[in-house]
């Protein structure tokens, strides 16, 4: 895991070119939660248990979700990164669906916390008042849609 997280440092520093090690690194990372959580065996228990399990899924799910932003970042335009962040919130919700696990779902509120935060001071205060209303409207829409999806799968089925 630590070895994990000093190659994925280690993409920050030089720019561009990195994009196949992003994706390596989000895919790896997701690896190495799945094979902690999931026996190989279904006569063995599971290889890590208790809180060693929780936090070895919490950190491979940030893993995942910083791999997943700085993959966008180095493929999306500069002018399309906060695009690019809702994009990797979206996976990483869809990604915690699929796999049925909490701390991806949460790794992507915090993606799109962030987002939300980039629009609201980057973003915006370059644009015309009919361009800032229209976006307002179509962030609301946005997240009503997120709320409604991450409601409906959630929610117990009865």
């Amino acid at each position: 895991m630590a070895l994990l997280y000093v190659a994925l440092g280690a993409t920050w520093l030089p720019p561009s070119g990195r994009a196949l090690l992003d994706a390596a690194l989000l895919v790896s990372f997701t690896l190495v939660e799945r094979a902690t959580v999931v026996p190989l065996d279904n006569r063995l228990p599971a290889p890590v248990t208790g809180r060693g399990r929780t936090a070895l899924q919490a950190l491979c799910a940030v893993g995942v979700g910083l791999a997943g932003v700085w993959l966008l970042g180095e493929v999306m335009p500069g002018e399309l990164t906060t695009l690019g962040w809702g994009v990797a919130a979206s996976g990483l919700f869809l990604l915690g669906f699929a796999v049925h696990e909490r701390w991806y779902r949460f790794v992507g509120l915090g993606v799109l916390a962030f987002t939300l935060g980039r629009l609201m001071f980057v973003d915006l205060s370059g644009l015309p008042p009919d361009q800032r209303i229209l976006t307002f409207l179509m962030l609301g829409v946005m997240l009503l849609a997120v709320s409604y999806v991450y409601t409906r799968v959630r929610a117990p089925r009865g």
